[in-house]
């Protein structure tokens, strides 16, 4: 209880193999689906209804600021609105994510240590400072971890990369190669940068802090 983004395993599992699997015909699909008033564009609203199908297994504080985030990150020209192009830039971002996050957990659990957590920005962001990008995961690691349990869920995960994302593109933002989607740049957005850069984390109840799809394997 508690949980946004919830419902069944099966169709939590249907809506994140559809985002993870196909290309762009279904990011396209998926946007049609999420444009709620059909006038071409997706609102923060839009978002927060459209997104919970992909069942990230957050407190519903963490889901939406973490909604927050990528609509940030993904709102390049500050319209507070998104665009279908602008849309594909989250659309990848969770692909990317979920294809590194699933390599890295080898046993199917749907958890990762920290040293893989390490590994996946690494991977994520070759042109970053490794010191970097180690302070980042040793200040926001225990964050998503508090019950020292040494691993977290893909969705705690995903939360915490958009939190990384924003706080890095703002950063970075008009420098090639540093910005946006992996690999990728992004123009400057008009987007206030956040306060507090790991608002995003401080809302975590572990008490609610469940694995994803209940703890189950996420293929």
């Amino acid at each position: 209880g508690g949980m946004a983004g919830g419902g069944t395993k099966t169709s939590s599992e249907t809506a994140m193999d559809r985002m993870v699997n196909r290309a762009r015909g279904e990011a396209e699909i998926t946007f049609l689906r999420y444009d709620l008033d059909k006038d071409g564009y997706l609102t923060r609203e839009d978002l927060y209804i459209g997104m919970q199908e992909l069942g990230l297994g957050l407190t519903p504080e963490m889901y939406r600021q973490y909604v927050d985030c990528n609509f940030m990150y993904a709102d390049m020209d500050g319209d507070d609105r998104l665009s279908l192009e602008e849309y594909l830039v989250i659309h990848g971002m969770i692909h990317e994510v979920k294809r590194k996050f699933e390599r890295f957990d080898k046993d199917g659990d749907g958890l990762i240590n920290k040293s893989d957590f390490t590994k996946i920005v690494k991977e994520l962001h070759l042109n970053l400072d490794e010191s970097m990008v180690q302070s980042y995961v040793d200040m926001n690691f225990r964050f998503v971890d508090r019950s020292f349990r040494g691993t977290v869920s893909f969705g705690q995960f995903l939360a915490c990369y958009a939190n990384f994302l924003i706080s890095h593109s703002l950063m970075h933002s008009n420098k090639p190669g540093h910005g946006g989607a992996p690999g990728g740049t992004r123009p400057t957005s008009s987007a206030p940068p956040m306060t507090a850069g790991n608002m995003l984390l401080e809302d975590i109840d572990e008490d609610e802090n469940i694995r994803l799809h209940g703890g189950g394997p996420l293929r």
